[in-house]
């Protein structure tokens, strides 16, 4: 439960263009360019801001990634 709380707290604490990608990705399977066509962004730039919002929730749950 410690992780999950963590988990939800770091999502909570990224953009909100970043949370809803990282959610559709991640959680609910879709590819990049159909959340870039969702978002009305390019599929390049969806990938940038994954990779921005992965490394942010790497460091705010160093202390459960080995």
């Amino acid at each position: 439960h410690q992780l999950r709380n963590a988990l939800a707290e770091a999502l909570e604490e990224l953009a909100e263009n970043e949370r809803k990608i990282i959610v559709w990705h991640y959680f609910a399977y879709m590819k990049f360019d159909d959340i870039a066509r969702r978002m009305s962004i390019s599929p390049a730039n969806a990938r940038k801001i994954s990779s921005r919002a992965l490394k942010s929730l790497k460091r705010k749950l160093k202390e459960y990634v080995i």
